[in-house]
């Protein structure tokens, strides 16, 4: 993305992706004995200097999200993003994730939004409330005029935590979902697909996503019986894990395949590729059926050659 205006600073938060909340309840979080909340990271640009400099909590919001949580009794944890992946495995933790939303001027935030998930990436509540002020601008120099309207914003967002009483319920655990995995490792993969007397389909190879308005993924795909598998093997999603079977596809037509893609452990999506105009270019078009919606992502085939 090209920078526009050297004092623009950008928020550092990773992409957060979780399913649909199709119902909510404040109550739902009694299922959580700890909740972990990272810093919130900031790159500040400075018109004097050209480089970014790596600042947190600028406005005071994670400090006041932490104090509410605290007050009701829960007990916090502050681990990064990518951190917190580790420790997925621990159904007892939920997530909290701050986002501070441009739905209207690019230029400045006008909504913070505060996403709780659980250890499968499901959302489980949210809360959120308007930046009742135009001055919270994107600039450095707006950042001391910024701190009263957000922390207002942040409070406003909280309000339901006033009259809620949190009570550790360990009879409601939460279960860990697992994803099936590959037999294969990466290296296996690449064995597979290198090995010339294997009658490989024209699918079968190592992708890489090219589009950057959406994760970057790199995933195999693989013959397993009358389907192909989708592999993961890199992914700055941090819910999709190496060697996870993410996806199954079989032949539609000769340059169409069709199937589904797991998204989440309850966001099953349709999954159709086609390929290119360009030279081992790949369109991926992923259909959600339930809010009849699509996007497309592009993927370029890395192996064989």
């Amino acid at each position: 993305m090209t920078k526009l205006y050297t004092i623009l600073f950008s928020v550092a938060i990773t992409t957060f992706a979780v399913n649909i909340l199709s119902a909510q309840s404040i109550e739902e979080l009694n299922k959580f004995r700890y909740i972990n909340v990272p810093k919130l990271e900031y790159y500040i640009t400075s018109p004097k200097n050209a480089g970014s400099t790596l600042a947190f909590d600028i406005y005071g919001i994670q400090k006041i999200v932490k104090q509410t949580l605290r007050s009701k009794g829960f007990t916090i944890l502050e681990t990064t993003e990518a951190e917190a992946s580790v420790n997925r495995d621990n159904c007892e933790i939920g997530y909290c994730h701050i986002s501070q939303m441009s739905n209207l001027d690019p230029n400045r935030f006008d909504e913070i939004v505060l996403y709780f998930s659980d250890c499968n990436y499901k959302l489980v509540y949210q809360c959120g409330a308007k930046v009742k002020s135009n001055v919270v601008k994107k600039v450095t120099t707006a950042i001391p005029l910024g701190i009263i309207p957000m922390q207002q914003a942040t409070k406003e967002a909280l309000k339901e935590f006033d009259n809620y009483e949190y009570t550790y319920n360990a009879d409601k655990s939460i279960v860990k979902n697992e994803f099936p995995v590959s037999q294969f490792d990466y290296k296996e993969i690449k064995a597979y697909l290198k090995n010339e007397s294997n009658k490989l389909d024209l699918i079968e190879g190592i992708y890489e996503s090219v589009d950057v308005d959406f994760y970057y993924v790199k995933l195999a795909i693989i013959k397993n019986s009358a389907w192909f598998d989708l592999v993961i093997i890199d992914s700055d999603n941090i819910s999709w894990k190496p060697m996870q079977i993410r996806g199954k596809i079989k032949s539609d037509t000769n340059d169409r395949y069709t199937g589904n893609w797991l998204f989440s452990p309850d966001n099953n999506l349709k999954l159709e590729i086609e390929k290119g105009k360009q030279p081992k270019a790949y369109e991926f078009t992923f259909v959600d059926s339930t809010n009849n919606e699509y996007f497309e992502i592009k993927f370029k085939r890395k192996f064989p050659k």
